[in-house]
């Protein structure tokens, strides 16, 4: 999600499973549904959070006295530069979240799809991050090409 559609989002517009279901008027019966994939680590700590400092917030993403945060760019540059990391941005978490996938082996295709791109073209600038996994996927081919030399074998 883009970071305005993130801070302006609502509990009415959400139904928490596995994934986080979006609707996009705020009902979701009859109504498409985005979905967005949660890991089970953030959707618990995220929870917790919101029930310990406003669980009756409109707002999905609060701070801790309730409120709607407005913006992310003053905390997370101090939480950045605390973590010995200046210079990154909130951008640089999009191309993370992009990568790590990609380095993970997880198929381009689903990648697009995560990250929501509207053209595979748009993911496959991540693709050659994935060099390794096309190594290991051709190796096969030396065992192959190996048994198919031999002066003893057969051709067809």
């Amino acid at each position: 999600m883009r970071r305005n559609k993130i801070l302006q989002l609502e509990w009415s517009r959400v139904r928490l499973r596995p994934a986080l279901d979006l609707s996009r008027s705020g009902r979701s019966e009859g109504q498409n549904v985005d979905a967005i994939p949660l890991n089970a680590t953030a959707l618990r700590e995220w929870l917790d959070f919101h029930r310990r400092h406003a669980p009756k917030a409109t707002y999905v993403f609060i701070d801790r006295f309730g409120a709607r945060i407005a913006s992310i760019k003053i905390t997370f540059y101090a939480v950045a530069e605390q973590a010995g990391l200046p210079g990154i941005s909130p951008h640089t978490l999009w191309h993370a979240f992009a990568v790590w996938p990609v380095q993970a082996s997880v198929p381009l295709r689903t990648v697009c799809e995560l990250c929501r791109d509207k053209d595979i073209r748009t993911t496959m600038r991540y693709a050659h991050l994935a060099s390794e996994n096309g190594r290991a996927a051709i190796e096969p081919l030396d065992t192959i090409s190996q048994e198919s030399v031999r002066p003893d074998a057969k051709r067809a």
